[in-house]
């Protein structure tokens, strides 16, 4: 049963005040949808592998189904424009 959302992201340079405005749409929705953020790491090193990220996130949810209204909503898909001038690459991963 998923109830955490692995993110894995490189931010946009150029894209800082978009980044705001979906950072505090993101916000809001966690709190609606019982996320919360359990961790936020900066990647210092890519040790194994060819993929890459800057910013490594743990979000877990109350429940299974709220992780996944959350990811799927249309709340959620309305900040995708935004998240996609502040980020260069986003990866979402459903975990247990």
């Amino acid at each position: 049963m998923a109830k955490k959302l692995l993110v894995l992201s490189n931010p946009n340079p150029e894209g800082k005040s978009a980044a705001e405005e979906y950072g505090a749409g993101v916000k809001a929705l966690l709190a609606k949808f019982g996320g919360s953020i359990a961790s936020r790491s900066v990647v210092s090193e890519t040790v194994v592998g060819d993929f890459s990220a800057a910013v490594v996130m743990v979000v877990e949810f109350e429940s299974e189904q709220g992780l996944k209204d959350f990811v799927f909503g249309e709340e959620y898909a309305a900040l995708v424009p935004l998240r996609d001038q502040a980020f260069s690459q986003m990866t979402l991963l459903l975990a247990d």
